[in-house]
């Protein structure tokens, strides 16, 4: 969950810099997720580059990479990488993590929500019986 902490809070700072602070937070996002994988991997490291994270949202976006041993980074490790090391591997984590679909509610149960809430507003409102 800190990682996609991590991953939101480059695209919120992204979205605080003069390209982009005209846009609306959810209007970016969603221009962001729609975007060709070129584009968002150039957002991506625009946003590393120019955003400050947290220790702990670095250390749990890399925690999902490993070194060519196969050993995975954690604080621990982290003191054996170079800047430029750390910051790939933010990039490609963060570009995995962009792919990632989060849909709990179908578009089909979302109309039959808002269905059943006009409903339930028109039956308290009085004007069903």
């Amino acid at each position: 969950m800190r990682a996609l902490n991590g991953f939101n809070a480059l695209l919120l700072g992204l979205n605080m810099i003069p390209d982009y602070a005209h846009i609306p937070f959810e209007e970016f996002f969603h221009s962001f997720k729609v975007r060709e994988p070129a584009n968002i991997e150039v957002m991506i490291r625009k946003a590393v580059a120019l955003v400050q994270l947290q220790d702990d949202e670095i250390i749990a976006l890399i925690s999902f990479a490993a070194d060519a041993n196969g050993v995975g980074y954690s604080k621990d490790n982290l003191k054996n990488l170079k800047p430029d090391e750390i910051f790939e591997i933010v990039v490609q984590v963060c570009l995995e993590l962009s792919r990632i679909e989060v849909n709990l509610v179908s578009e089909e149960e979302k109309k039959r929500l808002e269905t059943s809430r006009s409903i339930s507003e028109a039956f308290f409102q009085g004007t069903l019986s």
